[in-house]
């Protein structure tokens, strides 16, 4: 006997509307399984498979310009072939999410609770560039594949297994300077000359604005600033355009890159005998695993000037 079972769903759910904006969700689940036996096997042995694909989408209700998507496909295939059954398994998720920010204090929430202060439009501020939410993201790629094998003959019994994962991703952020790493005796800063990357050295200070020599700029004396709010220090004179007319703002956009690789062995075996009226099971497992990881860190210069 040998049937095909097919389904496909296609969902959008709103979970919840004021007159900001509202939680948006949307999918696509596809998934096909097959029966009792697939051409071409051979008598004494059965075989199924399950394939399944899903795409995920949602965003955040403050102002829909969070971009949260996930995609997942996976394969199984299950055969029996008399005292052995063989179990393969293979999946990949791909992955993008921008962030949500937390609130730090009671008086963030009490001053609006319904907002984590990200921005879904560019500012065009360096300082307030900073929370822009497409800035803040994440994207990751998951890859896993195993294939387990189980035999049994009377009160002997055994499984072993091998497993691969594979994690790759990076996430991004906009900090609203640049770090200053090199003693230029006050020439031009040569982090924006375009040179190779500066690899270790204590840091030096930062860089938020340059004239038209490319040489770091502070404020002009006496002005303030209406720029206070930041989750990573204060604003202030030191941060604001208007403190620094005639230059030009200039920020990073970093990005921090992750992999992860692992791959193992296992190995369960039991045997079970009578004693007397009583029975008895013994029972032993191994297992091996090695994993390999890197994590590299890097950022490009953005420079705007101030018209």
């Amino acid at each position: 006997m040998k049937f095909i079972r097919t389904i496909a769903v296609i969902f959008a759910v709103q979970l919840a509307q004021d007159a900001h904006g509202q939680i948006a969700v949307s999918g696509t689940v596809v998934s096909d399984e097959t029966g009792d036996a697939l051409p071409g096997t051979t008598v004494g042995s059965e075989a199924r498979t399950w394939i399944a694909a899903v795409r995920q989408e949602a965003t955040d209700w403050v102002q829909g310009s969070a971009r949260n998507e996930r995609e997942h496909v996976a394969a199984k295939l299950v055969s029996s072939h008399g005292h052995l059954d063989l179990t393969s398994h293979i999946s990949y998720d791909s992955i993008h999410e921008d962030t949500y920010q937390r609130l730090y204090s009671e008086a963030n929430f009490r001053a609006n609770p319904r907002w984590d202060r990200l921005v879904g439009d560019w500012p065009g501020v360096p300082y307030l560039n900073q929370f822009y939410r497409p800035g803040w993201q994440t994207r990751r790629n998951n890859t896993l594949a195993y294939l387990k094998v189980d035999w049994s003959l009377n009160a002997l019994s055994m499984s072993g297994g091998f497993y691969f994962h594979r994690n790759r991703g990076r996430g991004d952020w906009l900090p609203p300077y640049i770090v200053d790493v090199t003693d230029d005796s006050g020439g031009p800063e040569s982090e924006l000359l375009g040179r190779r990357p500066v690899q270790g050295g204590a840091q030096l200070g930062l860089i938020r604005f340059v004239n038209q020599d490319g040489i770091a700029v502070g404020p002009i004396d006496g002005c303030t600033s209406s720029y206070l709010f930041n989750y990573y220090g204060s604003g202030g004179p030191e941060v604001d355009p208007a403190c620094h007319p005639d230059a030009t703002a200039v920020q990073s956009y970093r990005h921090s890159h992750y992999g992860k690789d692992r791959s193992g062995i296992t190995l369960d075996e039991e045997w079970f005998t009578s004693i007397g009226t009583a029975g008895s099971t013994l029972r032993a497992a191994d297992g091996f695993n090695e994993r390999d990881c890197f994590f590299l860190s890097g950022a490009r210069i953005v420079s705007r000037p101030l018209l």
